[in-house]
């Protein structure tokens, strides 16, 4: 066997070699079955007591400062070398919980675990990731593969986490595929696995890198009963195979029977009583232990009184409270305050907006004696009361509303109508919003002299931005002008009919003769160059941005906003800022069609990356992936759908800003939409508006294509 210093790379007890001493991995599992009791070998029999590979002491967690009760709550236990521990209690009990202290993806509130005898606490980032990779293996109860890669891949992970040739770490994998029983299997994908195949596959990736530690998460539960317990002997005996101790959590009792040598049974997060299956059958510390293992005892339990039944019953749930309807004066007096009260925002602003529309037609037909106009609208305001009436009558679960503001907004609003009904003078300010001239005239003149500030003082940066732009622009530009034409079209058409089939090559094919032969060739070729690097920038600012929005909830909501305004603003507002900073031609125009179409990007990557199944996240992170690998490795890829999205719709942004580009010196199509809109040449300008169209046409058609591709693979 190998020295410790050429195994582990963290001095201390935690990465002592399999030299060092004969010990066995331990193995955390959550899962279900009903069978009889499988002996472990004698070889295999637990080691001594004093032998402990894994010890919680005091272990407590707690959600929030005010939760009710902790999720685990002082925990104690101790975990010897070579004996399969059970760790099961109902659902709620903090199995789940209590397993992720081992590995700290959860940290306690209080207490430690200690691996070998030494805290984990204390661990730096980086020593914690080696103790993930090399001594705690994990398996989940939904699998946690990575959809993107080969089940080869997917069992090599740990592994590649871990730096290892690939070579060496697909030979690991290849191993370990047969070791349960998928040899052959390496080069297909999770979807075409069945379920057990696929927990198969959590458990090899468990296993390939040989770790003291195996924590499993309810692997079983979600099999088939036949599936469940072939999955569940073969892992046994893989098991006594290696040697490996295991920590079994279960909510099962038959399965906790028939694997474990110990038994520790939780209930609302604390250890009620921890024994061997004997002990637990025949020495239950209460008498919910005892039924929890009543189907399982060796002979029937006794019938129980009432009373003990009662007690186990759930508590009856606390009836609802009702608040008691209105009089149905104070009803007919609120009108619509009344409907606001009683929670029906939606049915208070139709009746307020009723009742001041019937008032304000009640004054102009008794002032103009339109006396079937008063009628109408009479009737108009006894519909609105009686509604409030027959509304506010019925008892509302619950708290209802205060009634002042609406019943104050309602009155200011009656009395404002009732006075613009009889008043005739129309300079009032109650008409005319005062304006203040000079005011406007000030703050645009701050806004100007701020501009002329920061154009002096940041002139280095405005002209690297302008250079940068440029040189984008014009690199494609140039690259896209130099080459042949032919050898544009052939790849544009050779790109669709592989991306999306014949029809979409003969599309392109279409779409390039048309464009050809028309004479907008030499314009595409310049939206193009426009609209790629707008889009190119537009990727370098929005998916770090996006990501960033994801992992640090503050930025989303600091950012949120911001991006709120970016998409309500009218497209000829982006160009203020960019003429006024950078004055006209290609560079504001590329600057303005960034703004206008980044949100999106930014948008589909936070959600992108915030919709990644958080097993396969926890999966990554329990082996061993650091924050970068957790990102490119699982992440990013498993965001594709999303980030094709952002792409596509940055896309379509930017092609719509080529026409409003056109007006500071974009130039490309754009420039023909806007000379035939000039001289009102409207046949011209369809043709140049279908040229754009269409090149937004076949790229939205090869995404889409992808997206379809991708989603029996990612689904």
């Amino acid at each position: 066997m190998p020295a410790a210093s050429s195994l582990f790379s963290i001095p201390g007890a935690l990465y002592r070699g399999r030299a060092c001493l004969s010990r066995t991995p331990v193995t955390l599992i959550q899962s279900s079955l009903a069978s009889a009791r499988i002996e472990p070998p004698a070889a295999a029999a637990p080691a001594l007591e004093a032998d402990v590979v894994l010890e919680l002491r005091d272990v407590t967690k707690a959600y929030g400062q005010h939760s009710a009760a902790p999720a685990v709550s002082n925990v104690n236990l101790k975990v010897l070398r070579g004996e399969v521990l059970c760790l099961m209690g109902t659902s709620g009990s903090g199995k789940s919980t209590l397993l992720r202290h081992i590995n700290r993806l959860i940290e306690p509130t209080s207490g430690e675990v200690l691996i070998d005898g030494q805290a984990i606490s204390g661990l730096s980032n980086k020593a914690l990731r080696e103790l993930r990779s090399r001594r705690i293996g994990m398996v989940f109860q939904h699998f946690g593969l990575l959809p993107h890669r080969t089940v080869l891949d997917n069992v090599a992970l740990p592994l590649e986490l871990r730096g290892e040739p690939e070579a060496q770490r697909h030979a690991a994998a290849a191993v370990q595929l047969q070791a349960v029983g998928l040899q052959g299997w390496g080069e297909h994908y999770p979807h075409e696995l069945s379920g057990g195949m696929r927990q198969r596959v959590g458990l090899a990736r468990a296993l390939v890198t040989e770790p003291d530690i195996l924590l499993m998460d309810e692997p079983f539960s979600a099999l088939d009963p036949t599936i469940r317990r072939d999955l569940q002997s073969h892992f046994l005996t893989l098991a006594r195979a290696r040697g490996i101790s295991t920590l079994l959590v279960t909510h099962d009792p038959a399965e906790a029977l028939r694997l474990a040598d110990r038994i520790a049974v939780l209930r609302h997060g604390r250890l009620v009583q921890l024994g061997t299956p004997e002990q637990l059958l025949e020495q239950p510390a209460d008498t919910e232990v005892a039924d929890f293992f009543r189907d399982c005892a060796p002979a029937s339990s006794p019938a129980k009184t009432p009373t003990q039944v009662a007690a186990r019953l759930p508590s009856q749930p606390r009836a609802p409270s009702y608040s008691p309807g209105l009089p149905g004066w104070q009803a007919l007096l609120l009108g619509p305050a009344a409907l606001a009260a009683r929670g029906r925002g939606g049915l208070f602003w139709l009746a307020f907006a009723s009742e001041l529309g019937a008032l304000a037609a009640l004054g102009q037909g008794l002032a103009n004696s339109a006396w079937l106009t008063v009628l109408l609208a009479a009737l108009v305001l006894v519909a609105s009361r009686y509604s409030a009436l027959s509304v506010s009558a019925r008892p509302l679960r619950g708290g209802g509303s205060d009634w002042a503001l609406p019943l104050a907004l309602l009155l200011v609003s009656q009395v404002l109508v009732t006075w613009r009904v009889i008043t005739a003078d129309t300079s009032s300010a109650l008409l005319q919003f005062p304006a203040n001239r000079q005011l406007l005239l000030v703050t645009a003149q701050s806004i100007d002299q701020f501009i002329s500030w920061s154009q002096v003082t940041f002139e280095g940066a405005f002209v690297g931005v302008i250079v940068a732009v440029r040189t984008v622009i014009e690199g494609i530009e140039s690259l896209l002008g130099w080459l042949p034409w032919p050898v544009s079209a052939l790849a544009l058409v050779f790109l669709s009919w592989r991306s999306a089939g014949l029809a979409l090559a003969l599309t392109s094919g279409a779409a390039l003769l048309y464009i050809g032969l028309f004479g907008f060739w030499e314009r595409t070729i310049a939206t193009l160059a426009l609209v790629g690097s707008s889009v190119l920038i537009a990727l370098v600012i929005g998916v770090p941005t996006g990501i960033l929005l994801a992992r640090r909830p503050w930025v989303r909501r600091v950012v949120t906003p911001l991006l709120d305004v970016m998409q309500t603003l009218p497209t000829f507002v982006y160009l203020i800022p960019a003429v006024a900073f950078f004055s006209v031609g290609k560079t504001p125009a590329v600057i303005a069609t960034v703004i206008f179409a980044l949100a999106p990007m930014i948008r589909l990557t936070s959600l992108g990356i915030q919709e990644v199944p958080k097993d396969a996240v926890e999966a990554a992170v329990a082996h061993g992936a650091s924050s970068w690998q957790t990102l490119v490795k699982v992440q990013l890829p498993l965001a594709r759908r999303s980030l094709l999205l952002g792409i596509n719709q940055t896309l379509v942004m930017s092609l719509s800003m080529v026409v409003v580009a056109a007006l500071i010196g974009a130039g490309g199509l754009g420039y023909d939409v806007m000379t035939a809109l000039r001289n009102i040449k409207g046949g011209e300008g369809m043709l140049a508006g279908a040229a754009i169209v269409l090149c937004a046409l076949i790229p939205d058609r090869i995404i889409q294509s992808s997206l379809r591709k991708q989603d029996p693979t990612y689904n």
